[in-house]
């Protein structure tokens, strides 16, 4: 038997869903946060200066996202609660082909546009993209897919580095992948407690944790942005909940945020306490900002 689910469906579901930590964010609202970080942090200006425009533009384009059913048989759903696999694999997204493309567009004009260094040297690679003629589909396939391969044979040909295009593509279908999971969320009984590592729906790596304004955590997952409820003590990657084994790293200057490290497995995970926040919540604009955090993980002693 297979159970059909339609966009209206979807909505009607989800008003009896547990409400995320986040939500939609206004233009308004992620302006006002970028206005703050701008002021506060200074070193990331310029490459906010890129992704506060890409942001903006990907909300605008969530909302003309074109849904199709999804399809979600009972056999698929069992080995799910059985905690045996996550809901659903990359490549099986649905994508809105014809407004992914249109962003595609609209990103190359903001990264040619914009004077972050990380894309100095692209700007001849950024034109060729910007041509009535590419087609940036075969990349979003790439994507799904992870075929790192078709990346590298463009980056080539232009005589570039694939991560400018592998940047544009993800960034031009994530308003999909954001409403198609948010679909699939509705399939998940409300009471369900995901246990295994990964994201529910799609298996992807955590990019965050967040606690929220009541205490409790949740993951945001790094590829479908999908928020789920998780334990305080407990390893986000192996599962780990000895105490004696996982310990955090807190900062006087930055409290919204603090690492949360695993000595069992040599993992690391940013934590965001909205509770301390004084801008708008948003997880990709944290992440974003919170570079420096990694970038300390990677000069310590952690793989």
């Amino acid at each position: 038997m297979i159970l059909l689910i339609t966009l209206v469906d979807a909505l009607g579901k989800a008003r009896m869903s547990k409400t995320p930590v986040s939500r939609h964010i206004t233009i308004g609202e992620l302006n006002t946060a970028f206005d703050i970080l701008k002021a506060a942090r200074p070193a990331y200006k310029s490459i906010l200066s890129l992704y506060v425009p890409i942001f903006v533009a990907q909300e605008e384009a969530r909302q003309l996202v074109q849904s199709c059913p999804v399809e979600v048989t009972e056999e698929r759903l069992k080995y799910f609660q059985l905690q045996e696999r996550a809901l659903f694999d990359k490549p099986e997204f649905t994508i809105d082909r014809k407004s992914s493309r249109h962003l595609f567009k609209e990103l190359c004009v903001i990264a040619s546009n914009s004077d972050a260094k990380e894309l100095n040297s692209e700007s001849s690679f950024m034109r060729a993209l910007m041509l009535e003629d590419f087609n940036p589909e075969p990349f979003f396939l790439a994507i799904l897919n992870e075929d790192k391969d078709v990346f590298d044979a463009i980056a080539l040909k232009y005589n570039s580095r694939p991560q400018p295009i592998e940047m544009l593509s993800y960034n031009s279908i994530k308003p999909s992948l954001v409403s198609y999971a948010s679909i699939l969320k509705n399939f998940i009984p409300k009471d369900f407690c995901w246990q295994k590592p990964g994201c529910p729906i799609c298996g992807s790596q955590p990019v965050l944790s967040v606690i929220d304004a009541q205490g409790n955590r949740h993951l945001v997952c790094g590829f479908c942005w999908n928020e789920w409820s998780a334990r305080r003590i407990r390893c986000a990657f192996c599962g780990e909940t000895d105490s004696r084994k996982l310990h955090y790293q807190f900062s006087d200057i930055e409290k919204e945020y603090r690492l949360e490290i695993c000595n069992s497995c040599q993992s690391y995970l940013k934590t965001v306490d909205i509770r301390k926040l004084d801008r708008p919540f948003y997880p990709p604009l944290e992440h974003l900002v919170s570079t420096h955090l990694d970038m300390r993980m990677e000069n310590s002693q952690l793989p």
